[in-house]
């Protein structure tokens, strides 16, 4: 009898165990670590990153377009708005780092009540892939650079190691252009040579 007709039978838990068992067959490669609770792999020849939470309750999937750099963010805003309005699993944004924005695609998946193991892999599947999947879409329409293959784990790793030191030496200056401006407030001077960043 399935277990979704079985009265007696209860759904396991799903935990972080389960969870990298199950991506790992998905996948058909090793996960690679690169954070607490977190783990990178290559999925269509991007860089995907799984953040766990709770011991398996929550997924956080994240995926960049390879190595790519939008500089010019204005023409990507009606498209990026029309792609999320397609696929309502997942949101595609852009993030601000010091040498461009960057094509991020996200989605947040919950799993507290438990999954059998053909559920969790279909489950796993659609979020992944509807998570990924709009990038190419994107892409696509907007005829973006062809991106550098990502295509397995280790690769992977170093590409979300490279977004997250871009993005922190952003922050970085940021932060110091606007402590600068508020030193020069009070004179009414802006800092010369220098502009503000904001996350589109």
């Amino acid at each position: 009898m399935p277990w979704w007709t079985d009265p007696d039978s209860l759904t396991p838990p799903v935990t972080t165990e389960r969870l990298l068992n199950a991506l790992t067959a998905l996948f058909k490669q090793d996960l690679r670590q690169i954070g607490p609770g977190q783990w990178a792999a290559a999925v269509w020849h991007h860089p995907v990153r799984l953040s766990v939470h709770d011991d398996g309750a929550l997924l956080h999937v994240e995926s960049l377009y390879g190595a790519a750099v939008v500089t010019d963010a204005d023409p990507l805003r009606a498209h990026i708005q029309a792609t999320n309005a397609g696929h309502w699993l997942s949101s595609i944004r852009l993030v601000p780092t010091d040498t461009g924005r960057r094509i991020l695609a996200s989605s947040w998946t919950p799993l507290m009540i438990g999954a059998e193991e053909e559920q969790l892999r279909s489950t796993l599947g659609t979020v992944i892939g509807s998570t990924v999947g709009p990038l190419n879409d994107l892409a696509e329409e907007r005829g973006l650079p062809a991106a550098d293959p990502v295509d397995d784990a280790a690769a992977a790793a170093a590409a979300w190691e490279a977004f997250e030191t871009g993005l922190a030496r952003y922050e970085a200056g940021r932060a110091r252009y606007e402590a600068a401006l508020a030193r020069a407030g009070s004179e009414g001077d802006r800092p010369r040579g220098q502009s503000a960043g904001k996350e589109v």
